[in-house]
């Protein structure tokens, strides 16, 4: 270092210091790359954050990365004119190790020649000054200004809380608060060092990544008294800093933690409310802002809000009742969740319990069910004991996920004498849509939420929620079809025309199986498709894998049974069987597995399905299709005598057509006649069943009726299966492994069909697994089994949309593959 100068006076050591590397520090190279890359294209580095931001620390690391000179000093108070400024940064360049032998026998005496100080270094040098915002005296920045634009090689950071007025040139960069913020890596590696009770996830969501509170909670224990403290004292002193308009807007807007233009008006008075927030925007504090595609909205980090509500409570009580209930209003239809909180704080339980009564239905539905029933655990004891309140905890209580505590709080309520029993009766039977598992209990509730729609007057945003439970339980109950369908469209538009983005995404989900399960599968493909993606919610508990489930049963009606299986296994990850669409995944994993008849396939969907429970849950009767995918797995391992006495114990029920279908043509194969019989005759006792069934039904009805040689009516039964099927390539019922379907289809193609190319289609599907079809190619399959039917040479290429001569070409080689010289030969050879 060099020698101290005669006459030199510097200023003391710690203004020109580097701060140290603090023991267990987070590292932050992305701050580091922020900072080089701003060098690289600014004279001038700003690095402007509120107290507590990790400006300081962040730009340390910094420096000790660099290679070139980096000289540090920290103003004070005392520095406010240009004379402390170059006494500061000559000192401070003095004492620097990479500063040069040459150094001056005096101090500097004027901006320029600390200027031409700085510049005279071989190697380009950064100044950092920290706490720039100490330095207040207008001579002391114009001096720092004139320093600034008199060098060209030099580089400044400039740390401070807030923008000094400076004009400056050679271009400036900013850093941020919103730079400076821990994002989730850096947060993920704060809490490997750490002992505190917050996850890196919690912080971030309390904090926003400030720095300070976030060091503060990795490295104390939750509520810790010394925690609360130190970050009530950074608030304090944040908020202390502040001109008293904006102290005042912070104090109103934060009662709320996100807040529009609008409702800053409301609560503030202020008609420039968005140049408010700005202002607050631009002032560095813990607030962010962003667009939700309509309107701009602010948001006040959780843990500063919440201090600065606790700091309006203590200071005004009576402004602080007033701020809640002007929130209370404002946000009695856009949050309802929101405002029924500001009401009971703002101790208007009168509007608490009215804004309750307009909008629980879409809360419960909306992911708001846990947040509903904690606000009703708060309200007073006479108004908590009303049966309504408890009727409506049992709803919230059922989304959950605790049916225990549902059903005791639905039960308790429909005991109660009340004053509003219109009300109480409409929760009660929400409460038994979601709680019950009888059929009836179900029906009967579900028919009277119908008639309430009908006759009374509901509440927009609780009429969309009945309309979207009575198309899901109608689902449930399979009691007519397009029934469930109808309510779940309606309610998806109602919704979506209300915001209500859940509700109308639960409804479309539900409405695309609603669709499948009627045999539309193009149209449920289609909504599925539409479907935007969001965060799973407390829905989850009923409808966990619906729409991986929805696909699979597509795909498993089409005879894609690769796709079916994976979606199967996607739907039953979500609950393995605990949740409705699980336990349903396990069984129609269980009816693939039976298809495609693979050894290793069947076992493990034989040890699943032993682990359904077959108690009747959500109006599903369990038992029926465990019983029939153990007789179909069973059959397909060649065990006919435990697949006979496993079907003979499955109740023939109208109510669920796809174990009726199935089971009816199990009976077919096990040579069980007359429950064949039957079972077509119950079938036939209802016209409305969905097309799968339906195309296997009339499927079955013609083999029985070629069986008994009645082949007109055989033929007629097929065509109009065929017709059905088609449409939608509902290929499963024509399935590979059954001799008599293949029978069937190549004589129904002789005999002449609307559908000669999708029956080619079809058999192509029977020959996949021959050992003669090995030898053709996969169109040579497909033009074989076209050539069975009626169809010309030349409609053959029409439908395959390809030339006359390259079906011809083909049909030479299936000819010489095959060992025959004509197409009648051809199709004598079963393949």
């Amino acid at each position: 270092m060099p020698a101290p100068v005669p006459g030199w006076k510097p200023v003391n050591r710690e203004h020109t210091a580097q701060p140290a590397e603090q023991p267990n520090a987070i590292s932050r190279p992305r701050i580091v790359a922020q900072i080089n890359a701003a060098r690289s294209r600014a004279r001038t580095i700003l690095v402007i954050a509120p107290a507590g931001s990790g400006k300081t620390t962040a730009c340390a690391e910094w420096a000790r990365t660099q290679q070139h000179p980096v000289i540090w000093l920290t103003a004070s108070r005392f520095d406010q004119s240009p004379f402390d400024l170059v006494r500061l940064i000559a000192t401070a360049h003095r004492t620097h190790e990479h500063s040069s032998d040459a150094a001056p026998t005096r101090p500097p005496g004027s901006i320029r020649e600390v200027a031409t100080l700085l510049e005279e270094n071989a190697d380009s040098t950064t100044v950092v000054i920290d706490d720039l915002h100490r330095i207040t005296s207008s001579d002391a920045l114009a001096g720092l200004e004139e320093l600034i634009n008199s060098t060209v090689k030099t580089r400044f950071v400039l740390i401070s809380r807030a923008a000094a007025a400076m004009d400056l040139t050679g271009g400036s960069a900013l850093i941020d608060r919103t730079v400076l913020d821990f994002d989730s890596d850096e947060l993920e590696q704060a809490i490997s060092k750490a002992d505190g009770a917050y996850s890196p996830e919690e912080i971030h969501a309390l904090t926003g990544g400030w720095a300070a509170g976030s060091i503060l909670l990795l490295n104390q224990p939750e509520q810790d008294p010394a925690t609360q403290y130190q970050l009530a004292s950074l608030f304090d002193r944040t908020l202390d800093q502040l001109p008293v308009d904006l102290q005042d807007f912070v104090a109103a807007t934060s009662i709320t933690s996100t807040f529009d233009v609008d409702l800053a008006a409301a609560l503030t008075g202020q008609q420039n409310a968005n140049d408010i927030a700005d202002a607050c925007v631009r002032a560095g504090l813990l607030i962010d802002v962003f667009h939700d595609g309509l309107e701009t909205k602010y948001r006040w980090h959780d843990l500063f809000a919440e201090h600065c509500r606790r700091r309006v409570l203590q200071q005004d009580p009576a402004r602080y009742r007033e701020l809640n209930a002007i929130a209370a209003r404002s946000l009695a239809m856009s949050r309802p969740h929101e405002a029924i909180d500001h009401a009971i704080r703002a101790q208007d339980l009168e509007f608490a319990l009215e804004v309750i009564r307009n909008s629980w239905l879409s809360l419960v539905l909306e992911g708001q069910a846990s947040t509903l029933d904690s606000i009703c655990q708060r309200l007073p004891a006479e108004l908590a004991a009303d049966p309504f309140v408890i009727a409506l905890r049992a709803c919230c209580a059922a989304i959950v996920g605790d049916e225990l505590k549902a059903v005791i709080l639905r039960e308790r309520a429909e005991h109660l004498d009340t004053e509003h029993a219109r009300e109480v009766g409409l929760v009660s039977e929400v409460a038994v849509l979601l709680t019950a598992h009888s059929a009836g209990m179900l029906r009967s509730a579900c028919d009277a939420l119908q008639y309430r729609l009908r006759t009374e007057p509901i509440p927009a945003n609780t009429a969309v929620g009945l309309l979207f439970l009575i198309g899901w339980t109608e689902l449930r109950l399979r009691r007519e079809s397009g029934g469930a369908a109808r309510f779940l469209r309606s309610a998806f538009r109602e919704a979506s025309a209300q915001g209500l983005t859940r509700i109308a995404r639960h409804a479309a989900a539900n409405l695309s199986f609603a669709l499948a399960y009627d045999g539309q599968f193009t149209e449920a493909q289609h909504t599925l498709g539409q479907l935007d993606a969001i965060p799973s919610d407390e829905w989850e508990t009923y409808d966990g894998g619906l729409e991986d489930f929805c696909r699979g049963f597509i795909a498993y009606w089409q005879s894609d049974l690769q796709t079916a299986r994976t979606k199967f296994l996607a739907a039953r990850a979500h609950g393995d069987g605990s949740l409705p669409y699980g336990a349903l995944a396990s069984v129609f994993e269980a009816f693939t597995a039976a298809e495609s008849r693979d050894a290793n396939d069947i076992a493990d969907a034989a040890t699943r399905v032993t682990r359904i429970d077959t108690k009747e849950t959500h109006g599903l009767p369990w038992s029926a299709y465990t019983r029939l995918a153990q007789a179909l797995l069973a059959y397909a391992a060649g065990r006919r005598d435990i697949a006979k006495s496993v079907a003979q114990t499955i109740p023939l029920d109208v109510s669920t057509p796809t174990v009726l279908v199935k089971l009816a043509n199990l009976y077919r194969h096990l040579g069980l006649t007359a429950e064949f019989e039957h079972a077509l005759q119950v079938l036939s006792s209802r016209l409305d069943h969905p097309r799968y069934v339906a195309v296997s039904a009339g499927l079955a009805r013609s083999l029985a009726a070629f069986q008994s040689n009645r082949d007109r009516a055989a033929h007629i039964e097929l065509e109009h299966a065929l017709d059905l099927a088609e449409p939608e390539k509902i290929a499963l019922p024509f399935s590979i492994h059954d001799p008599a379907v293949r029978s069937a289809l190549e004589l129904h193609a002789k005999w002449g069909s609307r559908h000669e190319t999708w029956i080619g289609q079809l058999l192509t599907g029977h020959d996949t697994n021959s050992e003669a079809a090995a030898h053709l190619t996969p169109k040579e399959r497909e033009i074989l089994n076209l050539l069975r039917t009626s169809m010309t040479a030349t409609e053959i290429a029409e439908a395959l949309y390809v030339s006359l001569n390259t079906i011809k070409t083909h049909q030479r080689s299936i000819y010489r593959k095959l060992g025959v010289t004509t197409r009648r030969q051809a199709i004598k050879i079963r393949i």
